[in-house]
């Protein structure tokens, strides 16, 4: 057999791994007979626990079954009365649990009135189909102490009502409400009185049962919900109280409560015993544990022998072994130690053939390099010192190149190291700031442009900061004539040789000029946006306009309408009718202008200018016309009239002005409620001159500038509210124009208003043009 130190390192160990296999098998049985102690008291107490649950389930389904065996025949029974169609009995999520037709069972009801009963929890009575047949029904409510559970539902047939002349139904229906109404009671109360007696016999020979057939129970208590012993295998202890702490426990709200004692040899268990969540009592349970100890004693006594014998075992061979692994590792650790401290010569013993014997050969083999690597290191660091100085001079061309391409950068460029001071500062910079680089190299950045955006917008100290460009930054700097300067600074750190910023450089060019550019851009913009602004109002003048002129257009409809009736299908006098046919002249005169008004408007809108069909005419003979028109349509103004003599005849459109002479007497007599209406015409500048003015409720100054925009009615609520579109205005001053005239209007709120116009006399034609005409 081979020694121990001749075995291989592997060997070694796999033998090490099974010794402390073996300590840590005897320390995991101790914590196994524990767990194993835990195991036999918890698999007691689920048997336990199944068993209670079963015990309850049994309690309360066998009675549920005894007592719908009893209620279906109850049912069954009650249905066989003369007369009766059939009786329904329900729970509370309206599914049928007896019948008088048994395929019923177990199904939603077909009933309209048991829905009723339950929404609401009281009698309800009423006719009803089932079957496909009519049915007097009645549903009375199912209480059990004081909790609705469901309804009881006694249904009659109604052929006898039916058969029944109409003068003596009403008295079949009353008796039909109050036997339906007795019979849903009495099924209503022999089914609560039910329950009660078939719960305590089943219970006490359940329990009993229960407690002969099983060797391991002891007792088999059940309480009600005071605590009070209704059933127990222990004659003795029914109808006392359980005073237990179990029992208590479970009545406070614990779903379990289990203990063992070790002194008994007992395991108690206590659980609660419910139905649709109401505790109606507890079931108490105490086992035997006698077999729990014994398996319990004998699972200690192999367990402590074994863990003994492993233990012993377990830390003689571990020692043997540390022995013949630790050894050699010592002497190889020293020898390490002296190589280096620089003794190359020193070599390892081999005393074995393993994996630390092959260790030693090569520690032996690694340092024979070592002295080789430093005889040549040696060498080396001679040829290396040559190379380094060959290189610094090529560096030093190298930055001159680089100094030379700073200063021909079109961009201002400065460089800075890791405390802020400036290191380079090329010719674009000079001439963008002012500063000479002498002036400026040496002292830090924020000292010399003296702006806000140094200290918290600055990129070159973002950059060295994150270690990362910063590009495109809009700032500000002061020159050296203290100008600010908008500039746009683009940064990127200078990193050293273990990739840490050893400082940063910034270019940077003015941008004064296309900032001005921008604003200019945005106060453009700013212009299109009131522009459009006023886009959307002149759109909700439209809207409105469109509003007003569809009622203006319905009013007058509406009137001739009316009275063109009445014309029409009754027999007026003649009096009457010329009332009529007054009213019915004036709205379609009203109609005609709004009509013309728009179309009017919509020519202009559609050519950009109105079609003047001029003639050689006497501008007194249309204003007299229109004036003496007008009189005749009010009582309250009175007309007065200035005219120059020897008024000379105008190259004009005579209907055209015809109508701003109609709209502008119109809006005096509107817009006024009495007084004088003034009309001067005079000649003055080549021109005839008229004017219209009246005593009424005159324009705000702040509306006057709108006065002739299309469809403006201005912002007052009493002008709002007259009848008219806006138009009068808007067109009478496109017609004045495009006869090369021009108007305008001045006006006092509460005084009145004075509108002018004027009309070349020519009409923009040579004198002997109109000569010739």
């Amino acid at each position: 057999m081979r020694p121990i130190r001749d075995l291989s390192i592997k060997t070694k160990f796999t033998l090490a791994i099974i010794s402390l296999l073996i300590l840590m098998g005897s320390a995991s049985f101790c914590i196994s007979y524990m767990l194993e102690k835990n195991s036999l008291l918890k698999n007691m107490k689920s048997h336990a626990i199944v068993l209670n649950k079963a015990l309850t389930i049994s309690i309360t389904s066998r009675k549920d079954i005894a007592d719908k065996v009893r209620l279906q025949e109850l049912v069954e029974e009650v249905s066989l009365t003369e007369g009766m169609f059939g009786v329904w009995v329900v729970d509370t999520n309206q599914r049928v649990i007896a019948a008088t037709f048994r395929e019923d069972v177990g199904k939603i009801t077909e009933s309209n009135i048991i829905p009723q009963v339950l929404e609401k929890g009281y009698y309800i009575s009423g006719f009803d189909s089932r079957m496909g047949e009519k049915v007097f029904a009645a549903a009375y409510p199912l209480r059990i102490d004081g909790e609705l559970c469901g309804a009881v539902e006694a249904v009659f047939e109604i052929r006898e009502y039916l058969q029944t002349k109409k003068a003596f139904r009403k008295l079949i229906l009353r008796q039909m409400e109050i036997d339906s109404r007795i019979m849903a009671e009495s099924l209503s109360y022999i089914i609560r009185k039910m329950e009660a007696v078939r719960k305590i016999i089943h219970l006490q020979r359940l329990v009993e049962k229960l407690a002969r057939e099983s060797e391991n129970i002891y007792e088999i208590s059940v309480t009600d919900e005071d605590g009070r012993v209704i059933a127990s295998n222990i004659e003795e202890k029914i109808k006392t109280i359980a005073d237990n702490k179990w029992v208590r426990s479970v009545m406070s709200g614990s779903d379990l409560a289990a203990q063992l004692l070790p002194s008994q040899k007992l395991y108690i268990i206590a659980m609660p015993l419910r139905k649709s969540e109401k505790l109606e009592g507890v079931i108490y349970v105490s086992y035997r544990a006698d077999d729990y100890y014994k398996n319990l004693a004998k699972i200690f006594k192999f367990g402590l022998l074994l863990s003994i014998g492993s233990v012993i075992w377990g830390v003689f061979f571990a020692i043997q072994l540390s022995k013949a692994i630790i050894s050699p590792l010592k002497r190889l650790t020293e020898v390490t130690k002296q190589l280096a401290r620089g003794a190359l010569e020193q070599r390892a013993s081999v005393e074995s053939r393993d994996e630390i014997g092959e260790l030693a050969l090569a520690f032996n083999k690694m340092a024979e390099d070592l002295k080789k690597s430093r005889d040549e290191i040696e060498k080396y660091s001679k040829t290396l010192e040559k190379k380094v100085e060959e290189r610094t001079k090529e560096l030093a061309l190298e930055k001159d190149k680089i100094e030379a391409i700073l200063k021909s950068i079109a961009d201002g460029l400065f460089t800075i190291d890791r405390q802020w001071r400036i290191t380079s500062f090329n010719k674009a910079a000079e001439e963008l700031t002012g500063y000479k680089a002498e002036e400026v190299i040496g002292k830090k950045c924020m000292e010399i442009f003296k702006a806000e955006e140094c200290e918290r917008n600055c990129p070159i100290k973002k950059s060295i900061e994150t270690g990362r460009a910063c590009l495109n930054v809009e700032m500000s700097i002061f020159d050296k004539n203290n100008e600010k300067r908008a500039i746009m600074a683009s940064a990127a750190p200078l990193m050293g040789i273990e990739n840490k910023p050893i400082g940063g450089v910034e270019i940077f060019k003015d941008i004064s000029e296309i900032k001005r550019l921008i604003a200019n851009l945005e106060k453009t913009n700013w212009q299109l946006m009131q522009m459009q602004e006023e886009l959307k109002k002149a759109d909700k003048v439209k809207t409105e306009f469109l509003s007003t002129a569809s009622h203006e257009l319905r009013t007058p409809l509406t009137t001739l309408l009316g009275y063109s009736e009445l014309l029409l299908t009754r027999s007026l006098d003649e009096k009457t009718k010329e009332e009529f046919l007054a009213f019915i002249h004036e709205e379609s005169i009203h109609l005609a202008r709004l009509v013309n008004d728009l179309l009017d408007i919509s020519r202009i809108e559609a050519k950009g200018e109105l079609e003047i069909e001029r003639s050689h005419v006497q501008l007194l003979e249309i204003i007299q016309k229109n004036i003496h028109f007008f009189m005749h349509s009010t009582d309250t103004h009175r007309f007065i009239t200035k005219f120059e003599k020897n008024i000379p005849h105008v190259w004009i459109d005579p209907e055209k002005i015809s109508q701003v002479i109609k709209n502008l007497l119109d809006n005096a007599i509107k817009y006024s409620k009495g007084g004088d209406i003034t009309c001067c015409v005079y000649k003055k500048d080549g021109c005839v001159w008229v004017s219209i003015e009246d005593q009424g409720i005159g324009i705000p100054k702040e509306d006057l500038p709108y006065i002739f925009d299309k469809f403006y009615r201005g912002s007052r609520l009493d002008v709002v509210n007259m009848r008219g579109t806006g138009l009068g205005l808007s067109i009478s001053k496109h017609i004045v124009e495009a006869h090369g005239g021009e108007i305008k209007v001045e006006s006092d709120v509460g005084k009145g208003t004075k509108v002018v116009f004027n009309i070349p006399i020519n009409g923009g034609q040579h004198e002997e043009d109109i000569n010739r005409r």
